[in-house]
């Protein structure tokens, strides 16, 4: 067998023999597995019903509220701020609307007229209303979790956008799971009362004690299948017998590992790995606000020239911390002899292994005392793409980020491993980078429910938020729209190499102080967009 066809046939026989060891084995593991299962599922229910009472809670809050103020003042004008300032302040409540017995709006929190009727609901009813429905406030094409109180003649409801309380659902364990929220009884979302469950699946509910709503986890059949067969090493048994197969897959993985990493190894020595900067904009008036550093390989070989391609195996192997700390140090040295805009934001892109890095701390301390020089400041973005504890950052880094005054970002928000809790635990915090999934394919009127939850959510948390993958008009206007005011993509520039990017700096530092900077040519060697 010659060399081409020999990871193809290992592969397929280390496949083989581990799906015949999962079937004689899996009669033994079986009550092992199912065990393990309630264990991982029932903690994520409970923390999941913790944030979604929250929601629950200020919706009730808001009603009790508002009712209470008309009732004191029936005078619209006069409590229509106190209505805004009550609803700005809590995060999870967008209006607060008051009627009389016929139900017809006479107060609320919006600027807007009020000659349309609220649809009429028991008292202390929580209620999914979705957007066939009459509406619950003007403009609303979202399907709305709402509350109603009644009391003396009048009508109180307060409502957030229920993709809002859909994102708390805990999906952290194992993305073979399905999460659902049932209000009243019904799936939130269709409004329909649940499917059955198959014979064959395994489903769990866990229900509020104060409010109308479960939390249910289904895992299908095939899910199952497959989750099993990943956890059904755990046992001596079903280790001793997938040792060959193994043992096999082993050998041909890391010669392709160690091929890469090699290759890695030698570009470091020759220190191949370029810094590229990408400009972040301020969209209302295009001043420039910071830049991304970014790493490209030059000389790659063909099939690892994409960032994508040779920066996971350079995770994977420990490379990415001195090939970021090679990159921070050329572009320091770059910055000599150069001046950066005041209140200019470099960011940097951190993964798990350089947080406790402390080659990774000293860079970090060196390329921002010489930001520090021209009034301007480093900003880590630690990617969500990998789970990463902000809550507990290693003390070193901890006095690092105070001494340099160094923010903490979170990349690629609402795509990743962590979730809401995150950013409840973690007060350093303050800026949000909204993945440019969130804006691909965007055309003017199009509606995009997920990304406003996402944005109303960062808002009302008060994070900084920059929008990712702005590539025309339209999704620049939809941003500055909804409150994103920091922007990043083709629109404003492709990542250049550091001495481009501050040429073109410095070619514009006098002759338009103050102006906005005209924005970087796009280059077709460098049309590779890497986030």
């Amino acid at each position: 067998m010659n060399r081409r066809h020999t990871v193809p046939f290992a592969f397929a026989a280390a496949i083989a023999a581990t799906l015949a060891v999962a079937a004689i084995s899996s009669a033994l593991l079986f009550w092992q597995f199912n065990a393990e299962l309630d264990q991982q599922v029932r903690p994520a229910q409970a923390r999941s019903s913790r944030m979604v009472d929250t929601v629950f809670a200020e919706l009730a809050a808001g009603s009790r509220y508002a009712l209470a103020l008309y009732r004191a003042n029936p005078d619209c004008t006069a409590i229509k701020p106190r209505l805004a300032q009550w609803e700005f302040a809590r995060p999870f409540v967008s209006a607060l609307l008051v009627g009389d017995r016929d139900w017809q709006l006479v107060c609320s929190n919006y600027n807007t007229g009020l000659s349309w009727r609220m649809d009429p609901r028991p008292d202390n009813s929580f209620t999914v209303l979705y957007p066939n429905q009459p509406p619950a406030q003007p403009a609303q094409r979202l399907p709305l979790l709402y509350h109603t109180r009644v009391g003396d003649g009048f009508t109180a409801k307060t409502s957030v956008p229920l993709a809002a309380a859909t994102l708390m659902l805990d999906n952290a364990e194992h993305d073979l799971f399905e999460h659902q929220l049932l209000v009243n009884g019904k799936l939130a979302g269709t409004g329909l009362p649940p499917p059955s469950a198959s014979p064959d699946e395994l489903v769990w509910a866990h229900g509020s004690p104060r409010y109308p709503y479960t939390i249910r986890t289904l895992l299908s059949t095939r899910n199952r299948d497959t989750l099993f067969i990943q956890q059904s090493h755990t046992a001596l048994m079903a280790l001793a017998l997938l040792s060959l197969s193994v043992g096999v897959f082993a050998y041909v993985w890391l010669r392709r590992r160690l091929g890469i990493e090699e290759l890695l190894h030698q570009a470091l020595r020759r220190d191949a790995f370029e810094p590229y900067l990408q400009p972040i904009v301020d969209g209302r008036d295009g001043q420039l606000a910071g830049a991304e550093l970014l790493m490209r390989w030059p000389g790659a070989p063909e099939h690892y020239g994409r960032p994508d391609l040779f920066i996971p195996p350079a995770e994977q192997s420990g490379q990415i911390v001195p090939m970021t700390c090679a990159i921070m140090a050329r572009l320091e040295a770059a910055l000599a002899g150069h001046r950066l805009p005041p209140d200019f934001h470099l960011s940097v892109n951190v993964v798990p292994a350089l947080l406790t890095a402390p080659a990774f701390h000293a860079r970090c301390a060196s390329l921002a005392a010489r930001l520090a020089q021209d009034n301007a400041r480093l900003l880590l973005e630690v990617t969500e793409r990998q789970h990463a504890s902000l809550d507990t950052l290693p003390p070193a880094l901890s006095g690092l980020l105070d001494r340099y005054r160094i923010t903490l970002a979170i990349d690629d928000f609402g795509t990743g491993r962590n979730n809401l809790a995150t950013l409840y635990d973690c007060q350093r915090v303050s800026v949000l980078k909204i993945d440019r999934s969130f804006v691909d394919g965007y055309r003017p009127g199009d509606d995009n429910p997920l990304l406003d939850a996402v944005i109303m959510i960062g808002r009302r948390m008060g994070f900084e938020l920059v929008g990712e993958g702005v590539a025309d008009e339209g999704v620049r206007a939809y941003l500055l729209a909804l409150g994103v005011h920091y922007h990043q993509g083709f629109l404003y520039g492709h990542p250049v190499p550091v001495a481009d990017f501050l040429r073109h700096l410095d070619a514009h530092a006098v002759s338009t102080a103050g102006a906005a900077l005209p924005p970087l040519a796009a280059r077709s060697e460098h049309s590779i967009q890497i986030y």
